[in-house]
């Protein structure tokens, strides 16, 4: 994240000595010398940076769908957590809904100037395919963009924790970039990120590291994850993004023109439009899987959708109901402090 002038924010922080609090959540500092004009007028542009920053179009556009179904299903007093939420506030910069955020890079000072930015997100530093969390916790389990990042084997380690965390009536959403032609989007953009500023992209360099997941794998794994933890449940399937769009909006963040600037100035007037091009071939692939009933126990088999491969066992992690949750501002509902479990080195049930 860097400012106009080639400086980030914590980068300029490190470099002064005389610390004021700011209402954007960071610490703006002065340094010795520095004239009071000179102060706020650097003060005002890391408050654009941050501001400008904590609304990204990609996350706009995949985040959109989820908190439809979210709102639409009565969702806005509900439990939900967010896997892989990332540092900038994940679901809760593009609503109004309150959420628990688990990501591997909650952990240090960092932690507590991401709580002050994006109060309504409790963080707690975790890893998707092993989460700090009892059987059955959360009404929504949103992850998006997570699984291209990871092995076959993680993929599937993922899913299986995703739905064990949510009740038997909960909702999980899980979304990623599926198919060929999204995989070759990827490595086009990263080809012309790495002309741009000579290195791959940090994370279009994992996705082209890891096989694309294909529409049919992701399908099955969703489909056969969903019959081994709900009795009964319901599928939503749809595309999010279509392909053109993407590219065109990965060229144009890629121009000589920092628009990554002035994304939020610029894009957020039209993002009603843009969120309408769901049509065609998709980047994203969303499945919105609804539970009505759940098994009596986790630890349950079910027939495999593929009749070739061999009967596989759900052996669900039980983690048992302890600890409070997380680093948030404000009250957590009793009912959360309640389930959720944040001792790693908690023994099984």
């Amino acid at each position: 994240m860097y400012l106009l002038w080639g400086r980030s924010v914590d980068e300029t922080a490190r470099a002064n000595r005389m610390s004021r609090p700011s209402r954007a959540g960071y610490t703006a500092t002065a340094a010795d010398g520095e004239s009071w004009g000179d102060y706020m007028r650097r003060s005002l542009i890391a408050r654009y940076v941050d501001w400008n920053w904590s609304w990204n179009i990609d996350s706009a556009l995949r985040y959109a769908p989820v908190i439809r179904f979210i709102l639409a299903a009565g969702g806005a007093d509900a439990l939900t957590c967010d896997v892989g939420a990332g540092t900038r506030g994940g679901i809760t910069s593009y609503s109004n809904l309150r959420a628990v955020g688990v990501d591997v890079s909650y952990e240090g000072e960092e932690t507590g100037r991401l709580v002050r930015r994006y109060p309504r997100l409790w963080h707690v530093c975790g890893t998707a395919r092993e989460l700090p969390f009892a059987n059955g916790t959360f009404d929504f389990v949103v992850c998006l963009d997570t699984l291209e990042h990871l092995s076959e084997k993680s993929r599937t380690l993922v899913l299986d924790e995703l739905f064990r965390i949510a009740k038997d009536d909960g909702t999980v959403i899980v979304g990623a970039p599926c198919g060929v032609e999204a995989h070759r989007r990827d490595a086009a953009m990263n080809l012309l990120y790495r002309k741009r500023r000579g290195q791959d992209h940090p994370w279009l360099k994992e996705h082209l590291e890891h096989a694309p997941l294909s529409v049919a794998w992701f399908e099955q794994q969703v489909d056969l994850t969903a019959s081994r933890r709900f009795r009964e449940y319901s599928v939503i399937r749809r595309g999010n993004v279509s392909l053109a769009l993407s590219r065109c909006l990965g060229y144009l963040f890629s121009t000589r023109f920092p628009l990554e600037q002035f994304q939020r100035l610029l894009l957020r007037p039209v993002f009603p439009i843009l969120a309408l091009f769901n049509s065609g071939a998709c980047y994203r692939r969303i499945f919105v899987v609804r539970g009505a009933v759940g098994h009596d126990q986790l630890s349950v088999t079910s027939e495999p959708t593929d009749p070739d491969s061999p009967e596989k066992p759900a052996q669900w992690r039980k983690v048992p109901c302890a600890g409070s949750l997380g680093r948030g501002e404000g009250e957590m509902p009793a009912s959360c402090q309640a389930q959720v479990a944040l001792d790693y080195g908690a023994s099984e049930a």
